[in-house]
Order: C-alpha cells, then sequence, then structure tokens
C-alpha cells in the first residue's frame, strides 16, 4: 500500500492515522490480533515501525497489548463507561465554545480547510473520511480554545467514543455547529498575523 503525502510526517505517523481509522471505524473486529508481519507487508516497511505504530495505538487506548500474545483490538467500552467519557468529552467541547478563541490566519485556514473536507466528504457520504476531518478540526479549535494538554485529553477520549456510527442528519448537523463556531471566531476576535 502507497503512503500519502499530503503532509509531512513520518512513515509511522502515516501507518498509525491509517491504523486507527480503520480502528475506529470497525475495518478490525473487537479481540482481532494484529499481526506485525502482516502489516510490515502490507505497508512496505520493516517491523520496527510496526512496533512504533502499535506502541502508539496502545498508549491511545485502541489496542491492548499481550505479553507473548500479541496485540489486539479492544473490546467496545462499557455502556456505562462509553457514557462517562461521552459526558466528559462533550463537557470539554462545551468549555472550548463558552471560551475566548483567538487564531492566527494560518489556524484559520486551517479550520476553513477541514469544514470544506467534512462538508465534501458528507456529501459524497463518505463518512470514515468525514469522521477524521471532524477529529481535526474539533481538536484544533479545542487546543486554540483551551489549550494543548485539554486538546490531548479530548482527542484521546474522543477517538474511543468515535466507534459509534451516526446518521446523516446529525452528522450534518454538527457540520452546521461547526460552521457557526468558525463564523464566531471570525466575528469574535481580529485575527493575528
Amino acid at each position: 500500500m502507497k503512503l500519502s503525502n499530503r503532509k509531512v510526517s513520518t512513515i509511522q505517523s502515516q501507518i498509525a492515522d491509517i491504523l486507527r481509522s480503520e480502528l475506529i471505524f470497525g475495518d478490525y473486529l473487537p479481540g482481532e490480533k494484529l499481526n506485525e508481519q502482516d502489516l510490515a507487508e502490507r505497508f512496505e516497511v520493516s517491523r520496527g515501525p510496526i512496533r512504533e505504530v502499535l506502541l502508539i495505538l496502545y498508549k491511545e487506548g485502541l489496542i491492548e497489548s499481550k505479553r507473548n500474545c500479541g496485540n489486539f483490538v479492544c473490546q467496545p467500552l462499557s455502556k456505562p463507561v462509553e457514557e462517562l467519557m461521552q459526558s466528559f468529552k462533550q463537557s470539554i467541547e462545551q468549555f472550548a465554545v463558552s471560551g475566548q478563541v483567538s487564531a492566527s490566519r494560518t489556524q484559520h485556514k486551517s479550520l476553513a480547510l477541514l469544514l470544506t473536507q467534512m462538508d465534501l466528504h458528507l456529501k459524497h457520504q463518505e463518512l470514515s473520511e468525514y469522521k477524521v476531518a471532524e477529529i481535526e478540526f474539533q481538536q484544533l479549535f479545542i487546543e486554540l480554545a483551551a489549550g494543548k494538554d485539554l486538546s490531548n485529553l479530548w482527542y484521546l477520549i474522543a477517538i474511543r467514543v468515535q466507534q459509534n456510527k451516526e446518521p446523516l442528519e446529525v452528522l450534518s448537523k454538527r457540520l452546521e455547529n461547526f460552521t457557526a463556531q468558525l463564523d464566531g471566531l471570525q466575528q469574535s476576535k481580529p485575527l493575528n498575523q
């Protein structure tokens, strides 16, 4: 599989992005083993980078590592834990939206580009791609509003609770809300250079 050159990143980051997306959107079953050799062949790399990728995914809580057995896709969250994480995720999002947010021109353009990508993915019903762009948008917005620490915490929660399928109407409504957030950002403060 050839990897994208769309942004400057390490081969490990690119592989992690692909596998993360596949894990979040159910391309692997809970409990399924992730074989290092198979992944190395698939991505045309040695097993070293694959081990680094698996460590990243383990730290994000998407896979579990069993000593002398390998790496496996995590089981779905229990209902009470998922509800708690969803509530905390929403609290962080509300905190970010309620605060004063300032962005450089470049950051603003990045947010606008992500909204455009989300809109196109939604129109073409590319739900996995939409969700990836949505996570990037929200993570950047939260970072601008509340800082990197809260943004990183939100991200770890978001990738664990994003494993559910949502109807197009819900995604479309959320896209409208994100557009309003960006419009509010433009109106609330002059953009820094």
